[in-house]
């Protein structure tokens, strides 16, 4: 099902079972590396937690008072 190939290159096989056709074999490679953008919406993701953290703990102290 996995195959790890050359320069960090990941292929995903999905076939179908059982009986039939094989030509409905699909192969999907994927780079093993994020790209830039990827790290930019990771990043963003953490700072919405952050923030969303932050203010509960605000909130929870004002309702303390």
């Amino acid at each position: 099902m996995f195959n790890f190939g050359p320069a960090g290159t990941t292929s995903f096989d999905f076939s179908k079972t059982g009986a039939g056709n094989l030509s409905n074999w699909r192969t999907y490679n994927v780079a093993a590396v994020p790209e830039p953008e990827e790290y930019g919406m990771m990043l963003l993701g953490f700072g919405m937690v952050g923030y969303q953290i932050k203010r509960k703990q605000k909130q929870m102290a004002q309702a303390a008072i």
